[in-house]
């Protein structure tokens, strides 16, 4: 049988130092009170009533536990094993005991899930990801608290709050929003005065150099003698299935490959498995060595994997926005190099495309940058779900490639023995709804698709087909 510890909160006599018991775990909450009220004979029943609180998964402290808490199946699941006996003097004979809330928010909650759990049939989908159930829970449960605890806030009034992207002065977003609101309906309004949310992002939020995620509140960094903030939303790009080929004119016994990311990315996966170190200027940096024949295939020399490829993928880390060092739409100095973390789509850098003429358009494109039928069927298969999802919204998409420069900076690619050519094909879009495509300046980037060559854009080199020539193609 499970057991427990209560212990005594300090400030019940600040004579005396913290104490604590190991008791088997009573069947109800009740019965726990009870043996509080034994166990701390100084607790008076007449003058205070004893309540239990713990800690719980995802950072949440101090969470008041009530009977149907107590009993729940989700409790014994995020099982915590020390709980603190606090009190509060008993209210006026006649006045009935409020809980501000929490008690009711907490129902919902639960009950919610038991109606999840009833509609799940033996053997269904629902039933079975026990993980992903538990997971869910105890994060509900973790809202549902949060929330109960900000209803009880005294002052709950409308507040002003300015959002801005990675310390952007431009464009912000002004909303209305309570203390109580949940960021996570912050960003949902910022990206839909944007056109929609990229794809598959995680966002964070930052508020005087501190970091606040989606499932937390404005009151979470807003005092309360405060009616206006200004708060910076970043989301992750994600830098996927970028692979590295290489075409030698003859046999290479032994190449080596690095690959060292801006402090703004962060490896999430390479193939062939290979170490990831941090150097001082907080860069990450991998490496490989292979052998390279002309048709493309390789062996990574210390697992003797057979590859067609060197794979790596990247997520972006979540920095504190630096403020902007000129409020001017034209910069005196030259515009930065790009920066994963904040690279953008507008109707100036992109073009735009439905569904319907994204993939020939694409397949075109990739094979003027020099990329053989192989690797354009990678490419366009890898990202054609996120294309779908996209359409599916009744969303057109949005696509430019990153100059080969100002990719470099971001991921620096260092071969030897050196290829005569390399050419870098890394491309950025999302999709952009109803309100965005009426806007006169995306109209003119629909039109521009056929104006633009991307060769250009990129700095595509002219030998970059050149099959005499020592190739890298990325």
């Amino acid at each position: 049988m499970a057991c427990i510890v209560l212990t005594r909160c300090p400030s019940l006599n600040p004579d005396q130092q913290k104490s604590s018991v190991l008791i088997l775990r009573p069947p109800t909450l009740a019965a726990a009170i009870e043996r509080a009220y034994a166990l701390f004979p100084l607790i008076s029943r007449t003058t205070h009533q004893i309540f239990l609180t713990a800690d719980l998964p995802h950072g949440l402290r101090n969470v008041k536990i009530t009977e149907e808490v107590w009993n729940s199946s989700l409790l014994r699941r995020v099982e915590p094993t020390e709980f603190e006996v606090q009190t509060r003097s008993k209210v006026a004979p006649g006045q009935a005991f409020e809980d501000q809330g929490m008690p009711s928010l907490l129902s919902m909650f639960l009950d919610n899930a038991r109606g999840k759990k009833r509609a799940a049939s033996p053997g269904s989908p629902a039933s079975s990801s026990h993980a992903s159930d538990d997971d869910e829970d105890a994060l509900a449960l973790e809202r549902a608290t949060r929330r109960a605890r900000l209803a009880a806030l005294p002052n709950s009034d409308r507040v002003r709050l300015i959002v801005r992207r990675d310390g952007s002065v431009q464009h912000p977003l002004e909303l209305g929003v309570r203390r109580s609101t949940e960021l996570s309906r912050v960003s949902a309004a910022y990206f839909a005065s944007r056109g929609g949310r990229p794809e598959g992002v995680r966002v964070c939020f930052y508020h005087e150099g501190v970091r606040y995620g989606e499932t937390q509140f404005v009151a979470d960094f807003l005092d309360d003698d405060m009616d206006t903030a200004e708060i910076s939303i970043l989301w992750d790009q994600v830098g996927g299935k970028p692979v590295i080929y290489l075409f030698p004119p003859t046999a290479l016994p032994s190449v080596d490959v690095s690959l060292s990311l801006c402090p703004s990315w962060t490896f999430s996966a390479l193939y062939p498995l290979s170490p990831i170190t941090k150097t001082k200027d907080r860069r990450s940096t991998t490496s490989w060595t292979v052998s390279a024949a002309p048709n493309g295939d390789l062996v990574e020399l210390s697992s003797a994997t057979s590859l067609t490829y060197l794979f790596w993928e990247a997520h972006t880390t979540h920095l504190p926005p630096s403020p902007p060092l000129l409020p001017s739409d034209h910069p005196l100095s030259p515009p930065p190099s790009f920066n994963p973390s904040t690279a953008t789509l507008t109707p100036t850098n992109s073009i735009l495309l439905p569904f319907a003429s994204l993939i020939p358009y694409l397949d075109a494109t990739l094979k003027l940058l020099t990329l053989h039928t192989s690797a354009r069927n990678d490419f366009i298969t890898y990202w054609l779900p996120s294309f779908v999802r996209i359409s599916e919204k009744g969303r057109r998409i949005a696509m430019r490639f990153v100059e080969q420069e100002a990719y470099e900076d971001a991921a620096r690619l260092e071969i030897s023995p050196k290829p005569d050519v390399v050419t870098r094909v890394f491309m950025l879009f999302r999709g952009i709804g109803q309100e965005g495509t009426e806007n006169k300046e995306w109209q003119q980037a629909e039109k521009r698709v056929g104006e633009l060559d991307w060769r250009e854009v990129i700095g595509l080199k002219e030998d970059a087909w050149d099959t005499g020539k020592f190739r890298a193609l990325e």
